[in-house]
């Protein structure tokens, strides 16, 4: 399934949405430097389901919603996640967004890095070594 365009104003609000209450994160998927696989996680966290469908239907992507209930709280708090790494990259390059730019600007490096995910299973020493300086590099912004 190819993203479709988003609208100014679809584009506007996952734009502010991911700001406030969304999250973009890059971390390694393991710790074995033979299995070295970056993961790319683009959510949005509400507690109003109805408000995450609307935003799943604005994408038109492959997304799966995550209820989350806290023993603390009386109300249940939902995350929709984007599943597939193009879909996350076509996402993010459409975007600008105001306070998670810089994290926006890494997971697309390390979407394109890595492929999309296509990358052979048995991953070269390079590509290792180059994963591993963007993503030192960039530790600050991602803490």
């Amino acid at each position: 399934m190819v993203m479709k365009v988003l609208s100014d104003y679809e584009r506007g609000y996952i734009e502010a949405f991911i700001d406030s209450d969304g999250s973009i994160s890059v971390y390694r998927n393991s710790k074995n430097p033979d299995r070295f696989r970056p993961r790319v996680d683009v959510c949005f966290h509400n507690n109003c389901l109805e408000v995450l469908d609307k935003i799943a239907e604005m994408l038109g992507l492959e997304t799966r919603i995550y209820k989350k209930q806290k023993s603390n709280r009386v109300n249940p708090s939902y995350t929709l996640k984007v599943t597939k790494k193009i879909d996350q990259y076509e996402l993010l390059r459409q975007l600008q967004l105001v306070v998670k730019e810089e994290r926006r600007k890494i997971a697309l490096k390390v979407l394109e890095l890595d492929n999309f995910g296509r990358n052979s299973r048995e991953l070269s020493e390079k590509y290792i070594q180059n994963m591993n300086i963007l993503l030192e590099e960039y530790r600050p912004v991602m803490a």
